[in-house]
C-alpha cells in the first residue's frame, strides 16, 4: 500500500511554509493498516536550493519504521527529490488505534525546512461476512400443560454456535429472551473449526429461549428454541351405555 505525499521547503522559525513559488502547504492522507503489515510512504522533496537535505521521520506510536537518511536534489532534478518511508505496525497493535505519521525535510545548513504528516488508522482487514451458526445438541425435558406446575420442572437445551474455519471466531454469547442460566465451552471440531457450546436450563415458567453470538467483526447469529410441551386433550362427550346381563339359570336333568 502506497500513500504518496510532498514535503515542501520552508522556512524553520515559521513552521511549515505558506508561501512562495513552491511554498504549497503539506498534505496529509488518512489510510488504513493492518496489525502485522507494513505500508509504504512515498514522499517528493522541493526546493529552489540545490544538495543534499535530511530527513527525519517519527511517529507517535513507536511503530517500527524503515527510512533513508537523506535525499539529494541534483541541478538536472528539476528541483525535486523523491523516497520513501515504511512504516511497520506490529501484529500486537490494536484495531482501531490512529498513528500519526511526520515526515520533516530540513537543508543541510538547517535554514529551510518543512514537513508532511499523515494519519492511519489500524484496523484487520474484514474477510469474515458470514453469521455464526447454530445447531441443537440436544434438549431434555418435558414441561407439563399446567401452569400451576412449571416451577417444579426444569428444561435444558445444548447448542453448538460456529463460526467456519476462516471465521474470526466467536467472541460473545448473550441471552435475549428467557429468564434461565446458561455457561458456555469451547471445543475443536472434527473439521478443525473452533465449536463455543453453549448450555442453558430454565424452569418450565419460562420456556423459549434466544441466544445471540456474535463474532469478532460484528456478525451475529440467533438461536431460538422452545421447550418441549406435555399436551392434554380435553376428554369428548360420550354417552355412556349400561349394558344389563340377566342371570340365566340352567338345569340339567
Amino acid at each position: 500500500m502506497d500513500a504518496p505525499s510532498q514535503v515542501w521547503m520552508g522556512d524553520p522559525t515559521s513552521g511549515p511554509s505558506t508561501s512562495g513559488p513552491l511554498a504549497t502547504p503539506a498534505q496529509a492522507d488518512s489510510l488504513i493498516i493492518e496489525p502485522g503489515s507494513s505500508i509504504s510512504v512515498s514522499f517528493t522533496v522541493s526546493s529552489v536550493e540545490t544538495g543534499t537535505f535530511i530527513i527525519q521521520a517519527s511517529n507517535d506510536r513507536d511503530f517500527a519504521m524503515v527510512q533513508t537518511p537523506s535525499v539529494t536534489i541534483g541541478a538536472g532534478d528539476g528541483g525535486q527529490a523523491s523516497d520513501m518511508v515504511v512504516l511497520i505496525a506490529p501484529a500486537s497493535a490494536a484495531s482501531g488505534t490512529d498513528v500519526s505519521l511526520t515526515i520533516v525535510a530540513e537543508n543541510a545548513d538547517g535554514t529551510e525546512m518543512n514537513y508532511v504528516v499523515l494519519r492511519f488508522s489500524v484496523a484487520i482487514k474484514v474477510t469474515d461476512h458470514s453469521s455464526p451458526v447454530c445447531q441443537v445438541d440436544r434438549m431434555s425435558g418435558v414441561c407439563p400443560a399446567s401452569p400451576l406446575l412449571c416451577a417444579s420442572v426444569q428444561w435444558e437445551l445444548v447448542v453448538n454456535f460456529t463460526d467456519g474455519i476462516n471465521g474470526t471466531g466467536i467472541e460473545t454469547i448473550s441471552l435475549r429472551q428467557g429468564n434461565g442460566t446458561f455457561s458456555t465451552s469451547n471445543v475443536v471440531g472434527v473439521g478443525g473449526e473452533n465449536i463455543t457450546v453453549v448450555s442453558y436450563s430454565s424452569t418450565c415458567c419460562s420456556q423459549s429461549v434466544q441466544l445471540a453470538a456474535v463474532d469478532r467483526v460484528g456478525n451475529v447469529g440467533i438461536c431460538t428454541e422452545t421447550a418441549i410441551t406435555l399436551t392434554t386433550t380435553a376428554p369428548s362427550s360420550t354417552t355412556s351405555l349400561v349394558t344389563n346381563i340377566n342371570h340365566i339359570t340352567t338345569t340339567i336333568p
